[in-house]
């Protein structure tokens, strides 16, 4: 399931994937050394005067609603990227 993310994310966010040096390997950012910086992140697309040229959602387990990655849509113009990331546990 796709839902917004919230500031109390954060922590399941990092202890997930945010801060494994392996499921950030490839990302646009380095693993996060602590979950205030993960929650800054996400602070970005939780304010009413959000990141409007990035679009986040969490993506959670249907069963349980267990945080297990996120997709990311950049729009800039007439372009626009995608990336996600999946927790290893999850791989």
């Amino acid at each position: 399931m796709l839902r917004p993310p919230r500031i109390e994310d954060a922590q399941p966010v990092f202890d997930s994937w945010a801060q494994d040096p392996a499921v950030t390997r490839y990302l646009t950012w380095r693993p996060h050394l602590d979950v205030n910086e993960t929650r800054d992140y996400l602070s970005r697309f939780t304010r009413p005067d959000g990141d409007g040229d990035h679009y986040l959602w969490i993506i959670t387990r249907k069963i349980d609603s267990t945080i297990i990655g996120m997709i990311r849509i950049g729009v800039s113009f007439e372009k626009a990227d995608f990336g996600y990331v999946i927790a290893r546990a999850e791989w």
